[in-house]
């Protein structure tokens, strides 16, 4: 059986403010549980939410990170009781 996945997260963002790209976001829908968390190269947790409405603006603890790479993580399960769980990379250019 070929399972699509009906989530995506970009490469990269760049929250300059500029209104393009500005908040990291997990695109799709169908989920029934959600969890993303953004982690920095050291394994910290710069951001998590349950919402998949809600983005990550590019700050921690209200502080602008610079243009670096971070792994993230998003689990949960589709509407169709399916588990996923999809890591990747994403750069956050400044």
């Amino acid at each position: 059986e070929v399972i699509i996945n009906p989530l995506f997260v970009p490469s990269g963002f760049s929250p300059n403010g500029d209104g393009n790209n500005d908040i990291l976001k997990v695109i799709g829908g169908g989920t029934q549980t959600f969890h993303f968390a953004v982690f920095d190269k050291w394994g910290n947790v710069v951001f998590e939410s349950t919402d998949m409405s809600e983005g990550w603006d590019g700050k921690y603890k209200g502080i602008d990170l610079p243009t670096d790479v971070f792994v993230y993580v998003v689990e949960g399960s589709f509407t169709n009781f399916q588990v996923f769980k999809i890591t990747g990379n994403v750069t956050l250019f400044r």
